[in-house]
């Protein structure tokens, strides 16, 4: 009778750790697909996605802002606090990468050494104290390092929250968080429930547009106009010794932008 029962036992455990595995197959399919419908021609801080292949460090970050700007319409509530629920449970455990996208351009994964390597090579201009910064190929003509959230479900995974960012160097960087939805063919579509985007800010001096204070990130509108909206002097210090600039900013329709 002992004997049985451990077979029993084992029978389930092996059963039950299957039953996981199968589960954790089919939510890494879901969440690449969602990956690879965000960087296919990924918006950027800077206008349209003009890098020859795709930079993207190998684990996942935050979004920003901590709390998704998302406005879901009455009838999907339900199913986004459970999304909701996925993320509270889970937005500090940060998720490894795989080679599993399916885009149209090439890509590569960087480590946190080569992600770091990539940010101090585009942090102009540099101190004589210095050490001489070491071309890497991998590098070469790509304007943006791209970070992926993990991807957060409601419990059937028809709903999904996740966020993007890219980074071109000092104030040129753009986050976003993006919802999905699964249609009954088993394909996900992006939904326009998100309120804002974040983007880098500087407080701008009138009289030395040389000079500016430490970034901060604030939240604007989704449609916020921010490329359209740089006064001269802004304009003149995005071109300050060839720096390429934004603004970072994050808020929803009708309120007022806000700093993170």
């Amino acid at each position: 009778m002992h004997r049985s029962r451990c077979l029993v036992f084992l029978l389930s455990a092996v059963l039950y750790g299957f039953q996981q595995s199968a589960a954790s197959v089919e939510i890494d399919k879901d969440a690449y697909a969602i990956y690879s419908l965000m960087l296919t021609n990924p918006k950027t801080s800077h206008g349209p996605d003009t890098n020859p292949r795709y930079l993207i460090a190998d684990t996942t970050v935050p979004g920003v802002p901590e709390t998704p700007c998302v406005a879901p319409p009455a009838d999907r509530r339900g199913d986004f606090q459970e999304v909701l629920a996925d993320y509270a449970k889970r937005k500090k455990t940060p998720r490894v990468l795989k080679r599993a996208l399916s885009i149209r351009k090439p890509y590569v994964l960087l480590n946190a050494v080569e992600a770091e390597a990539f940010a101090k090579s585009r942090m102009q201009p540099q101190v004589p104290t210095d050490p001489p910064q070491v071309a890497d190929d991998q590098f070469k003509d790509v304007a943006d390092l791209f970070r992926l959230g993990d991807v957060y479900f409601n419990q059937d995974r028809t709903l999904a929250l996740t966020s993007v960012s890219s980074w071109c160097g000092g104030l040129c960087g753009l986050w976003r968080w993006r919802v999905f939805e699964k249609l009954e063919s088993g394909a996900w579509v992006e939904r326009d429930w998100v309120g804002c985007s974040t983007i880098a800010r500087a407080n701008w001096t009138i009289d030395d547009i040389g000079k500016w204070a430490q970034p901060r990130l604030a939240v604007v509108p989704e449609t916020y106009p921010f490329r359209d909206s740089l006064s001269t002097t802004q304009r003149e210090a995005t071109r300050h010794r060839g720096r390429r600039v934004g603004i970072s900013e994050t808020c929803g329709p009708g309120v007022p932008a806000g700093f993170i």
